[in-house]
């Protein structure tokens, strides 16, 4: 007995009738959204969005910082040097009685165990815990577990975020995760160049997720006293003002890679740039670091452009010297 086949057309049909059909059910599903509960779920992505929105680096570590308090965490963010680990800026830390001031200018020494783990791995290090190095100290109290995140950039460890429990929600390591990956895409891709302080960062290694400290802090909130607090930060002059926008892109663009490039330098040399506007010698401190900045400002920014105006040397009285030109030393005034 002969086996009976349908003819090759009526096949097709069938089959394209039955995906017809097969959208049609699929689009009639209603897939039930649950209702929001609140907490980190909710703020996420807001900060998210919040750090990739952020004009420059020092914008974007700050939204950061901002970010964690979101995930129940009080932040501290340190610049990696071969010195050791100094502090930036934190969030979460006021009321601190083992802080005297801001995060900025705290040291944390080379060699202490879990901040050299996360430069040796280049992930997230739990402290604190059973088997887990000692919670580092930078003058902190009420502090049993801590989070430590490295801020990768360019193939370089550049920071180390420094988090425990604010005590306010529960703790979320993978938020903190999310919002330092983010961060550190969002410095990378504004970054002209890798970041010359830092150490490099070992190739990507599966590792074990930390374990959320568990424990809220008795006490703590946002910074309050830098290591040297005989360099108090001044109020910027009103030549710090940001001019007005140019109806010309090139011109904001060029202002705005100026920028990035000078806050760069800022970004790494935090205390050194505090001393230097209050010694006036910032041309004489970082005068490697400006030549190597404005090398790559002139090679990315057209003759014909910069004939329009000195937008280096502007991001240097603005970001640089914090508005104060006489801060600049030898360049205090503008190149004719």
């Amino acid at each position: 007995m002969g086996t009976w086949k349908l003819p090759p057309e009526t096949v097709e049909e069938m089959t394209q009738r039955l995906a017809r059909e097969a959208r049609a059910a699929l689009e009639a599903v209603e897939i039930p959204v649950p209702e929001p509960e609140g907490g980190t779920a909710d703020a996420l992505p807001d900060a998210v969005e919040t750090i990739a929105a952020a004009q420059g680096q020092a914008a974007i570590l700050r939204a950061l910082l901002e970010g964690a308090t979101v995930a129940g965490a009080r932040a501290a963010l340190f610049v990696v040097r071969d010195s050791g680990y100094v502090g930036w800026e934190g969030r979460g830390f006021e009321g601190d009685p083992g802080l005297a001031g801001s995060i900025r200018g705290k040291e944390i020494a080379a060699g202490e165990a879990a901040m050299e783990r996360v430069v040796q791995t280049g992930a997230p290090v739990a402290a604190g815990g059973p088997g887990e190095p000692p919670v580092p100290s930078f003058g902190q109290s009420g502090t049993e577990r801590a989070l430590l995140l490295p801020v990768n950039v360019r193939g370089k460890i550049a920071g180390i975020v420094y988090a425990d429990p604010s005590g306010d929600g529960p703790f979320d390591a993978a938020a903190l995760r999310v919002l330092v990956t983010a961060a550190s895409l969002a410095v990378e891709r504004l970054a002209p160049v890798a970041p010359r302080a830092g150490r490099p960062a070992p190739k990507p290694s599966p590792a074990p997720q930390p374990a959320s400290p568990g424990a809220a802090t008795s006490s703590g909130e946002t910074p309050t006293g830098p290591a040297s607090a005989e360099v108090e930060r001044r109020e910027p002059a009103p030549a710090a003002q940001e001019p007005p926008p140019s109806d010309d892109p090139a011109v904001e663009d060029a202002r705005r890679f100026a920028r990035l490039l000078v806050e760069e330098i800022c970004l790494y040399n935090g205390e050194g740039v505090e001393i230097g506007r209050t010694r006036k010698d910032l041309a004489t401190r970082f005068a490697d670091e400006i030549d190597r900045a404005r090398a790559m400002y002139e090679q990315r920014i057209s003759a014909e452009v910069r004939a329009k105006g000195d937008f280096f040397h502007e991001a240097l009285v603005r970001v640089l010297a914090g508005g104060d030109p006489s801060a600049l030393g030898s360049l205090a005034k503008q190149p004719s």
